[in-house]
């Protein structure tokens, strides 16, 4: 939107938003057509103490870089963000669609399990929030689902529906705008050739309990942490959601 622009990772999230986001609403809103915009934030990234400026620090003091206090303040941050954007799209355009959503959790590790950062396929990282901000006449249809087992994989078939496209059959997710089943199961995993590659993934279910799976060991640890098991011992129902992704 700018060549100018200071986007890299560690840019002040706030300025993007009111120099370059907002302009460019406003430039393309005046058209008259329809636009699709992303917007990638920098969020809550550690050290935290660093990602909020001085407004949104309101929980004090910050003890240190990676406080409890630090990461609440990136929170308030990403807050102050979001109900801009929000209330500037539903002022201005009614028919717009807004979705949001956090790529990965933090362990904080308070708890001691969870772990430190963003490390581990605890619950701490992978349950994050999905906010969607739709017109007045889709509200009621989407809050039969807030409860339900929906998954940041569900936002690109959402889109799709909502411009009358359908999805490659072999793509993840489920449009929300029809009903998620309540027994759904879903995967989250790292396991990708990258630099940051990690030979594990979870199948969480319904409620929230998660199986962990390594794929070096080829095992699976339970819901309780107390039990491992073979993966070739483990459910052929489960076994197979992992058999038709993974390559031959």
């Amino acid at each position: 939107m700018n060549k100018n622009a200071s986007v890299h990772k560690g840019a002040d999230d706030m300025r993007v938003l009111n120099e370059i986001a907002m302009p460019y609403i406003d430039k393309v809103g005046q058209q008259k057509t329809p636009f699709f915009l992303v917007l990638q934030m920098d969020g809550s990234h550690y050290p935290y103490a660093e990602h909020s400026s001085k407004e949104h620090k309101k929980f004090l003091p910050e003890s240190e870089p990676n406080a409890i206090n630090a990461y609440d303040n990136t929170v308030i941050k990403t807050d102050d963000y979001l109900a801009k954007l929000i209330k500037k799209m539903r002022k201005e355009y009614p028919n717009s669609w807004v979705f949001y959503s956090a790529d990965h959790g933090q362990g904080l590790d308070e708890d001691g399990k969870a772990g430190k950062f963003n490390h581990n396929p605890h619950l701490n990282t992978i349950h994050n929030p999905l906010l969607i901000s739709p017109p007045k006449s889709m509200f009621a249809q989407l809050t039969h689902n807030q409860d339900l087992p929906v998954s940041q994989a569900d936002i690109v078939p959402s889109i799709l529906a909502i411009i009358g496209m359908q999805p490659h059959q072999n793509i993840n997710g489920q449009s929300l705008l029809k009903a998620i089943n309540p027994k759904r199961l879903r995967v989250n995993s790292q396991y990708m050739p990258t630099q940051h590659n990690d030979p594990r993934a979870v199948l969480v279910k319904p409620d929230l309990s998660i199986y962990t799976l390594d794929f070096e060991r080829m095992s699976v640890v339970f819901p309780d942490g107390k039990k491992t098991i073979q993966f070739k011992d483990w459910d052929t129902h489960y076994q197979q959601m992992f058999l038709n992704k993974l390559p031959n």
